[in-house]
């Protein structure tokens, strides 16, 4: 600028040389006109010199319009330059703001990213937690039906066991109760020797065959009533045929029968006409189907034999077996009813389980699901915050590198701002 400004003041004094030197030149031409002696070699001199002043003003001219030019463009490339350090520093201030900022957010997303990390590596491990969760409640459910399953097929045919051993206490209750009705009101009536014998199960034909109604009567001690006196056994009894059993080995009779019972032999149906011809006085044969041979010939089948004493002693016998038929149905009534309210509580018991397993199944289900979610989400804010800190990274770079040509930029812009001074 000084050497502008120098160079203007120079160029100012040649043209006021050159202004001077026109204005000695006119007066001369003045004094020329006025003093016409030697006018043509002044005019001469005159010519030349003008001549010589006009190529130096076209010089000096030169010059001024040059340095005009070089003071144009120095100028120029000075404001130039301004303007260029201050779009530069404009340029530089807001790349720093925007740097500032970026990395701002690039610590803001690394702080998201680690968080996002930590959540999603949180839902893994979670997830197998959960998974095996579900597969040992799966595994449970699985146990408890199959548990539950197996106890209510028991429960049913325990259930089932119970009804038919009720059932059978009924209705064997129902015919104890009608036969010692039965027998009852008879022994009531009578007070026969019939209800006083017991006779082996099978037998109770063979007996009544030969005794038939005689076991009606009761057993006496007073002259002159019907029935049965006791009295003394045979001093010296008569053997029954040889082979041939003695009835009172299947029966159990009171004393007052005892020598008749002794003298009754029980044979098979085949051998029973043969043996009877060796029959001695007082002796029967009888076969357990209801036959009956007598030592004086007589014999009758035992589809003729008369057959209430039979009767009767089948139903005294039927009513034994019936009770002990009844005693051992309650036993086992009550047995298959114990049993069954012990596999009703164990149902009720595996019923709760089953139930339990189903619930902690369904939350282990909604866990899982609730799990996914959060995987999935914590995995998309992972993939985004990691998106995003890459980006605000390129982001900060690029403030960063455009900040620093801005910078650089200055520095030239300065320096040539210092070789224009």
């Amino acid at each position: 600028t000084i050497q502008l400004r120098n160079d203007i003041s120079r160029e100012d004094s040649l043209n006021q040389d050159a202004e001077n030197t026109l204005k000695k030149l006119e007066d001369e031409q003045v004094k020329l006109n006025i003093e016409f002696n030697g006018f043509d070699e002044r005019l001469l001199e005159a010519e030349k010199n003008a001549r010589n002043a006009a190529d130096i003003l076209k010089n000096a001219e030169a010059k001024f319009d040059e340095k005009n030019e070089d003071i144009a463009r120095l100028s120029a490339r000075y404001q130039s330059a301004q303007r260029l350090i201050q779009d530069a520093e404009k340029t530089l201030n807001r790349n720093e703001d925007e740097a500032i900022k970026a990395y701002e957010l690039v610590a803001s997303s690394e702080k998201t990213l680690n968080q996002a990390v930590v959540n999603f590596d949180q839902s893994q491990k979670n997830q197998t937690i959960i998974i095996k969760k579900a597969e040992n409640t799966e595994e449970n459910l699985i146990d408890a039906e199959v548990n539950r399953a197996a106890i209510q097929k028991r429960e049913a045919t325990a259930r089932a066991e119970m009804a038919e051993a009720e059932g059978s206490v009924s209705t064997l209750r129902a015919e104890v109760t009608t036969l010692e009705r039965m027998l009852k009101r008879e022994t009531d009536e009578q007070g026969r020797l019939l209800d006083k014998i017991r006779v082996s199960d099978g037998y109770e034909t063979a007996l009544g065959a030969a005794l038939s109604d005689d076991l009606s009567l009761p057993e006496v001690k007073e002259f002159g009533l019907s029935g049965w006196f006791s009295l003394p056994a045979y001093k010296s009894g008569k053997p029954l045929p040889k082979g041939v059993k003695s009835l009172n080995e299947f029966v159990k009779v009171p004393d007052v029968l005892f020598r008749r019972i002794s003298q009754i032999g029980l044979v098979d149906q085949t051998d029973g006409h043969r043996l009877q011809q060796h029959l001695e006085p007082g002796q029967r044969l009888v076969s357990i189907e209801g036959d009956l041979w007598r030592w004086d010939g007589y014999a009758a089948r035992a589809e003729d034999a008369p057959g209430s004493a039979a009767l009767k002693l089948k139903q005294i016998n039927r009513l034994a077996l019936l009770k002990q038929d009844l005693e051992e149905s309650n036993a086992l009534a009550e047995g298959t009813k114990r049993a069954h309210e012990l596999l009703y509580k164990e149902l009720s018991l595996a019923t709760e389980a089953d139930r339990a397993a189903r619930d902690e199944r369904r939350q282990a289900d909604n866990e899982l699901t609730e799990n996914n979610r959060f995987l999935s989400r914590s995995e998309s804010d992972r993939d985004i915050a990691s998106g995003q800190l890459e980006n605000w990274k390129l982001a900060l770079s690029r403030f960063e590198e455009a900040a620093a040509n801005s910078k650089n930029e200055i520095k030239e812009a300065d320096k040539s701002l210092k070789q224009l001074d």
